[in-house]
């Protein structure tokens, strides 16, 4: 996702957003937070900002912010994929994320494959 993409999905100004990342790659380059997947005990504390992710990544993929295209699949997909492996990792905890999600995607793809669906 682009930073214009991503600010729209926070509801924030690009430049606002674009300082925010730089100030945080620097912080975490500073204190020498390694990237890692975090451990099952460490995303289970943390759900919200993480189901906030997939959903703001699964919204720019079904209602594109890009004029040109109206559904970007792959973002779509892959917030849909990452809500799954969730549901696999803490069970019973992110439901809610793929049944809004797939139920979602579905209504869009059959929007669109409507034949009586206004151009």
């Amino acid at each position: 996702m682009t930073t214009e993409e991503v600010a729209r999905a926070f509801l924030q100004k690009p430049t606002t957003l674009a300082q925010r990342t730089v100030r945080a790659k620097s912080k975490i380059r500073e204190a020498g937070i390694p990237y890692e997947v975090p451990e099952t005990t460490q995303l289970a504390k943390r759900p919200y900002s993480v189901l906030q992710v997939i959903y703001l990544i699964f919204n720019e993929g079904y209602s594109a912010s890009n004029v040109e295209l109206l559904v970007k699949h792959d973002l779509a997909s892959e917030a849909i994929r990452l809500g799954r492996l969730l549901a696999q990792l803490l069970p019973g905890r992110f439901i809610g994320i793929n049944a809004v999600t797939g139920f979602e995607a579905r209504v869009t793809v059959g929007c669109l494959w409507r034949s009586d669906y206004p151009e």
